[in-house]
This record gives C-alpha cells, structure tokens and sequence, in this order.
C-alpha cells in the first residue's frame, strides 16, 4: 500500500505568508497621531542642547547671564583675555579642550564677584592665574599648568 504525500509549492506558501502580514500590518493602524499642518514637528536647538558653545574668536568673554551654561566647541589659545564670569551660577564645560593664554593677562577664568561658578573637564595653560572664582564655586576634572 502506498501513499501519495502532496507537497505544497515553495511559491503558494510565500504568497500566503506575505498575504497574512501585509493583513496584520494593516489591522495595526497609525502609530502616531498626524500633525495639523503648520506645528513644527522637531525642537528648536536651544530646547535640545540650552548650552552656547565658546570659540576663540569670542574671547575675552564677560558672560553675564545668571544660570546659564557655556562649553569650549574647540580648544582655544589666544594672546588677550580669557573668560570673565560676571553673574551667579554659571556652568562652563571645557569639553576636554585646553584654554590657553599668554603670561600677563590675568586668569583663564574669572569670577570672584559672583557665587555657584562651576568650571570642569579641560586643561588651562598659561594664564598669570589659572581660574579664579568666587565662594560656592566649583572646579572639577581641570588641569592648570603654568608654561
């Protein structure tokens, strides 16, 4: 006694299991609701990264907004002044650049004045002082050399 098996195609079993998703994917819906035309759909920049950046060509620096948040896009050396902090609770990042300067102009970095100054993570190199700061002030992860 023999028996017949009956194979079904490679080809009807693909064309059926693409009919089966292509139906899933279909009952699923929007996965998101739509936009009303007009409403902006991404963040301003200001929202994702509230931080300025620093260049060189913006030195010296007076930064006189309270609470604000300042990074070193690059590593900067420059003959004249350096940064000068005048307001409370100011952030500077260096980013792991080096703020450089030139004996006789003072601080890298200055904020005596002013209280909750936070300076971290980079290497200030030769400046008459290296950061300068006020009571309540925070230094974290610098490096000051004197060349």
């Amino acid at each position: 006694m023999s028996r017949k098996t009956s194979r079904v195609p490679l080809v009807v079993l693909s064309a059926l299991a693409i009919a089966v998703l292509a139906g899933w994917v279909a009952l699923a819906g929007e996965l998101e609701p739509p936009v009303p035309p007009g409403t902006p759909t991404m963040k301003p920049l200001n929202e994702i990264e509230p931080r300025r950046p620093i260049y060189a060509g913006m030195l010296p620096l007076t930064i006189d907004e309270e609470g604000s948040s300042w990074y070193l896009a690059e590593s900067i050396s420059v003959l004249v002044g350096g940064i000068t902090v005048a307001a409370s609770k100011v952030t500077i990042d260096l980013m792991g650049f080096t703020l450089a300067g030139h004996a006789g102009n003072g601080p890298g970095i200055s904020s005596t004045d002013y209280y909750g100054t936070m300076v971290r993570n980079g290497t200030i190199n030769a400046w008459d002082q290296g950061v300068k700061l006020g009571r309540g002030s925070t230094v974290r992860d610098i490096r000051v050399f004197q060349s």
